[in-house]
């Protein structure tokens, strides 16, 4: 699945997981892991953290966001993100 990700164009990721590793594809771009547990609410700092990353690399190409179940952690960063860049306009 990584390998399909970075093919379709991915240029950073940015993993949410804590405790699992993470894949050498994924490993070999710019990388940013901020460990979050599943279905927890993240500081402040681990959200300005997140949605500066994204920022930062969003702006060169496409960001990987990731979580392990696909609907809280990933969801709440770019949403996040989504309140910056529309807030900015």
């Amino acid at each position: 699945e990584a390998q399909a990700v970075v093919a379709k164009g991915a240029t950073a990721a940015l993993d949410l997981t804590a405790g699992f590793p993470e894949t050498a594809p994924l490993l070999a771009l710019p990388y940013c892991n901020i460990q979050l547990l599943p279905l927890t609410v993240p500081t402040v700092a681990q959200l300005r953290e997140a949605v500066a990353f994204v920022h930062q690399h969003s702006s060169r190409g496409i960001v990987y966001v990731h979580g392990a179940l696909g609907y809280s952690r990933s969801v709440g960063v770019i949403s996040a993100y989504l309140g910056t860049v529309i807030g900015d306009e």
